[in-house]
């Protein structure tokens, strides 16, 4: 078991860095909508002094510590903590890459701002970021609830 542990913390890392990519030929070139380059500074890798993605992380693997407060004795995690997160972020930037238009303001009311920003992010690189439907479907297929409840001793 250890080995798929392994191996799905790999490939999220690999996503993880796959997204980065992305979100860094949005800024660059201006492939995203809605003119995103001023837009995704501070997520672009090395471009600010500010790295919102990295607050992105680190806020949500503080949710998921949270989340998992309270576990059974004995209950070992499939996955770390910033592991979860990280394939929590992904999803909702998957899902923003394929929206149709930007959800309006609310959406921060609605949903954890973590996930509300991170949809908009990848809402803004729905252009011509190269986002294919294959990498969407891979990261799709890493269900955060299906990994979740297996547990190791």
């Amino acid at each position: 078991m250890k080995t798929k542990r392994t191996q799905v913390t790999l490939t999220i890392n690999r996503l993880w860095d796959e997204m980065q990519a992305f979100i860094d030929a949005a800024y660059r070139d201006g492939s995203g909508t809605n003119n995103p380059e001023p837009l995704l500074k501070d997520y672009a890798e090395n471009q600010s002094w500010t790295d919102a993605l990295g607050r992105l992380l680190d806020a949500e693997t503080a949710n998921e510590r949270r989340h998992r407060n309270g576990r059974p004795q004995g209950w070992k995690a499939p996955m770390s903590n910033q592991t979860a997160a990280k394939l929590i972020l992904l999803g909702n930037f998957a899902d923003g890459s394929e929206a149709e238009k930007i959800y309006p303001a609310t959406i921060f009311l609605q949903w954890r701002h973590t996930a509300a920003e991170m949809h908009v992010v990848g809402c803004l690189c729905r252009g011509k970021a190269k986002i294919s439907d294959a990498w969407r479907a891979e990261v799709r297929a890493l269900d955060y609830a299906k990994l979740m409840a297996v547990s190791y001793v």
